[in-house]
């Protein structure tokens, strides 16, 4: 998860948490490496407009520059991670629109053959989801 690759990054002394170093952290433990420039935007940070003293996750008066979409995301202490997976998003073709979920559910429509389409004919948690599509993708009839 990317909230325990940041979790690493911070108990690095503070002289070593630099964009190269978390360029590092993310290419040794993620399928998907970062540039430096990215890493520099993700460490990027600005005044938290919604600061709140003693409040679990509104604490900290720098956070995150988060830029568009800042409003959709909530929870400052996750910014990074968001920001990353943004990125790493767009290179596997996903869009990462807010930092949160509701709990509304999603309707998942799926269209082509039988075999591959049957298994997404029932309400199903998001893992099974994915289970159930990388399944279809490499199946043969």
């Amino acid at each position: 998860a990317y909230s325990d690759l940041f979790k690493k990054f911070d108990k690095l002394p503070e002289a070593k948490q630099t964009p190269s170093n978390l360029v590092a952290l993310v290419k040794a433990n993620t399928g998907f490496p970062i540039t430096l420039n990215e890493a520099k935007r993700i460490l990027e940070t600005e005044e938290n407009q919604y600061y709140q003293e003693g409040h679990y996750s509104l604490d900290k008066k720098q956070v995150t520059k988060m830029g568009v979409n800042s409003a959709f995301y909530v929870y400052p202490k996750r910014h990074r991670g968001a920001l990353l997976a943004r990125i790493t998003s767009a290179r596997m073709g996903l869009v990462w629109a807010t930092g949160t979920h509701t709990s509304t559910p999603v309707l998942v429509f799926s269209a082509g053959p039988k075999w591959a389409t049957k298994s997404f004919k029932k309400i199903m948690h998001h893992t099974q989801l994915a289970q159930s599509a990388i399944k279809a993708l490499n199946a043969d009839e």
